[in-house]
């Protein structure tokens, strides 16, 4: 008599070549979800999901921030998933800036000139975006005034393009360069 062995696989295991993200972006987005819409919806948002939790501290696949994301466009209002994801932004903007960029780097970046400063903390955006980014490719302009594109943003995909749909970078983005000077803006232009 011969045994059949199944193998059931997570939807939540990670595929070969599987475009990865850090997991602040599905950590910070479950907190500002329950800062603004309370502990109940986080949990029957997880259990929609499918996430589990404890959500790991490694790189996660970046699935998991999509699926978060397309869930609450399915069961929120768009008014206020984008203020959701925009708190995830600042969020993670915080959290980088304390546990990501040394106290010393912050400090330079705040007393050197805005000119010479903000370029250095545009191009330390630049090379660690894939791990925010996921299968998306960030660009950013040499010169001012800057431009910060997210080709195939995770936070855009599957949104409508005459939305934007951007709240989530735009708002982290603005606090990282914050480290600069307070008087910076980050304004999305487009959903592309």
């Amino acid at each position: 008599m011969s045994s059949n062995v199944i193998h059931i696989e997570s939807r939540l295991d990670a595929q070969p070549g599987e475009p990865k993200i850090g997991p602040n972006s599905v950590f910070q987005t479950l907190e500002a979800l329950r800062e603004l819409e309370g502990s109940g919806q986080v949990q029957r948002t997880l259990a929609r999901t499918g996430l589990a939790t404890p959500i790991p501290e490694s790189m996660i696949p970046e699935r998991w921030f999509l699926d978060l994301i397309a869930e609450l466009r399915r069961d929120l209002p768009r008014s206020k998933v984008d203020a959701i994801l925009s708190r995830s932004g600042s969020h993670t903007a915080a959290y980088v800036s304390r546990r990501r960029i040394p106290t010393l780097v912050r400090f330079l970046l705040r007393v050197l000139p805005t000119r010479v400063s903000l370029p250095i903390l545009l191009e330390a955006i630049r090379l660690h975006a894939w791990t925010f980014a996921g299968a998306g490719d960030v660009r950013i302009t040499e010169r001012y005034p800057y431009v910060i594109e997210v080709h195939r943003c995770p936070t855009c995909r599957g949104g409508s393009s005459l939305t934007p749909s951007g709240g989530y970078y735009a708002a982290a983005f603005e606090g990282l360069l914050r480290i600069v000077s307070p008087k910076i803006r980050v304004r999305e232009h487009e959903c592309v």
